[in-house]
């Protein structure tokens, strides 16, 4: 996805497969295999897409740590970064994502804030 290159976190929520297939690169196969796996809330299905982005170094590794509510239709994504110790220097830096099909008993959530390595990042679903 573009964005300033000053900004290292970011996120994008999809509601349906077309705009959600739309933000992917051609040849990101195992991505493509995830959002026709996912049953949109747009699409009839109950499911979100949420992407996850970090600039980072390579060896770094994205994994889910936590999802917790912070209201009634707000979740709250902390995302771990695995792979390296200490800080993180990003002489030259890659994108590093993270796709996250998000379901709910209460719906689709209206706002989701996810933190990777102490950054945050909001998206109005």
């Amino acid at each position: 996805l573009a964005r300033p290159e000053e900004l290292l976190t970011h996120a994008a929520s999809f509601r349906s497969a077309a705009p959600a297939r739309g933000a992917l690169k051609p040849d990101a196969t195992e991505s493509r295999e995830f959002v026709d796996q996912t049953d949109f809330v747009d699409d009839g299905g109950d499911a979100i897409l949420v992407i996850a982005q970090r600039l980072t170094v390579p060896e770094v590794r994205l994994r889910l740590g936590a999802i917790s509510r912070t209201g009634d239709h707000s979740l709250r994504i902390a995302i771990d970064q695995g792979g390296v110790r200490g800080e993180v220097e990003t002489d030259e830096p890659v994108v590093k994502t993270l796709l996250l099909r998000l379901t709910d008993e209460r719906g689709p959530p209206e706002r989701v804030i996810v933190t990777i390595g102490g950054e945050r990042a909001g998206v109005t679903i």
